[in-house]
């Protein structure tokens, strides 16, 4: 049974704070979190569900799953704990709308829906891509399910969380 790490970036691998450019920065000490749960769970693999899988999708992606995790490397990701370890992302909001019938093909998503209803469909998301694996779930936001641990957004992955995110892919 393969294991997966569906993993959330905002609020997990950095605390929301905006920098001086608007954008936030992984923090180091979440990122070597990350990389004790890869190095105790060798078999586990990470699954992007985060908004930065965008990076990853559409006809001319800006990054890779190996450019995500030399974007890592840069906050302290051991390169021999993350190599070849992100194997995927979960679909988009809009193609997951379409799976469910909330949106037609060619219609346009609804962001007041999505902004009240994001939790489910990020869910969604990573239940459809988990299909029969072992999995847990690095989110900042409450997905309400069992494989879930949940991190607080303005502090980001500590090390009693990754225990946990362990002993669920353990």
């Amino acid at each position: 049974m393969s294991k997966l790490l569906f993993l959330d970036y905002d609020g997990v691998l950095n605390d929301h704070r905006a920098l001086a450019n608007g954008y936030s920065q992984m923090k180091e000490k979440c990122v070597k979190e990350l990389c004790r749960i890869l190095d105790t769970c060798p078999d586990a693999n990470i699954i992007v569900s985060s908004a930065w899988r965008y990076m990853m999708l559409g006809d001319t992606p800006a990054m890779s799953e190996r450019g995500m995790e030399y974007l890592m490397c840069l906050f302290g990701a051991s390169y021999y704990s993350i190599n070849n370890r992100i194997i995927g992302k979960t679909i988009s909001d809009e193609e997951m709308c379409l799976r469910l019938g909330l949106m037609d093909n060619g219609g346009e998503l609804d962001y007041g829906w999505l902004k009240d209803n994001g939790c489910l469909l990020r869910r969604e998301q990573i239940l459809l891509a988990a299909e029969d694996a072992q999995f847990a779930v690095l989110d900042d936001l409450n997905l309400e399910m069992s494989e879930l641990v949940q991190t607080d957004g303005n502090v980001g992955l500590t090390k009693v969380l990754a225990d946990r995110v362990i002993h669920l892919l353990s």
